[in-house]
């Protein structure tokens, strides 16, 4: 029997609180018709294959700390004294829509990914109940709010036209410069969100530039990161991402049982997967400094410490993998 993924987590203390909202989507799973249950119970299955789809948002290695931001944009509100000191009981409910609109998102991009399984096209049908649950757990914690509507509708905008420009993108042999990848980045403008709509329940709009900042970063951070991790995966895919661009990789070259030799030494003797692990580590530096405007700076550098040692260890396998085709042993 595989062995459970370990997990460590983003933010530990904060489990039992996103676990509440685990606990809203998995009951409103239970309520649906049997089909359309299965399918769902399938889907959260799905999420961490061997693991718990609990686990899924918070694991620190492979997870982004997006179901995070607004509960740590709470407690810097709480510490300013802008946050009412009684709970609000919009909190639940805007992570559980959250969640949400992460499944539909997740649910697209399995679909819209070049090596579409057949039997992910059903989870379309549960697509609709994710984003329909996510507009009603949104309009429910923060709609009367001046200001969220907007807000949401620009984030879902931006989401869908960076997410289209940049598939066009990566079947593109056309040139890819850094200024369109940091564009392509705000793909994840979804996740402004739920943190635009704390900001707005405490009314402090003022913040929602500055949250938009540390979104921004925040992508192109795990982007650059996730061209390392996946560089062979995408080749395979005819993905062809911007590190993929920087190496010089054409969709024209032929691709076999392993990667082009040249593709290879240019990304491992020629250094490029190290210096994107260093660009990832600037735009971590300037999301940092946003989360230190916002007044979570204690919250976001404990998780930038736990991100770095997993950063740090993908970087070891790759000085390891370049030492080996030093001497000879190609991967």
């Amino acid at each position: 029997m595989p062995a459970r993924p370990e997990v460590r987590d983003i933010d530990a203390a904060l489990r039992p609180e996103l676990d509440r909202a685990w606990r809203r989507v998995e009951r409103r799973i239970a309520t649906l018709p049997p089909a359309l249950r299965a399918l769902g119970r399938r889907f959260l299955a799905g999420r961490r294959p061997g693991g718990a789809h609990r686990d899924y948002f918070s694991d620190v290695e492979v997870s982004a700390p997006l179901a995070y931001l607004p509960l740590w944009m709470r407690a810097a509100l709480r510490r300013s004294g802008d946050w009412p000191a009684k709970p609000r009981r919009e909190m639940t409910g805007l992570l559980a829509a959250t969640l949400w609109g992460y499944f539909y998102i997740r649910i697209q991009d399995d679909v819209l990914d070049e090596r579409f399984d057949e039997g992910k096209r059903e989870a379309l049908l549960f697509g609709n109940v994710c984003v329909y649950e996510m507009s009603r757990g949104f309009d429910a914690a923060a709609g009367r709010v001046p200001g969220f509507s907007a807000c949401f509708e620009r984030a879902w905008i931006d989401f869908t036209r960076w997410t289209l420009e940049e598939r066009e993108q990566l079947r593109s042999d056309g040139p890819y410069p850094r200024r369109r990848f940091e564009a392509h980045a705000r793909k994840v403008a979804f996740a402004e969100v739920p943190v635009a709509a704390v900001c707005l329940l405490a009314g402090r709009g003022e913040l929602l530039p500055t949250v938009s900042r540390l979104v921004r970063e925040l992508g192109i951070a795990y982007g650059l990161i996730n061209d390392v991790r996946g560089f062979a995966r995408d080749v395979g895919n005819g993905q062809r991402t911007y590190l993929l661009a920087r190496a010089g990789w054409r969709h024209a070259t032929p691709v076999g049982d392993r990667l082009p030799q040249g593709l290879q030494a240019r990304l491992y003797e020629g250094g490029l997967l190290h210096r994107f692990l260093e660009e990832a580590r600037v735009a971590r530096g300037a999301a940092a400094r946003a989360a230190r405007e916002l007044g979570f700076a204690p919250e976001f550098e404990r998780f930038l410490a736990r991100q770095e040692r997993a950063v740090a260890e993908l970087e070891q396998r790759l000085i390891t993998l370049s030492l080996l085709r030093a001497l000879g042993a190609r991967p």
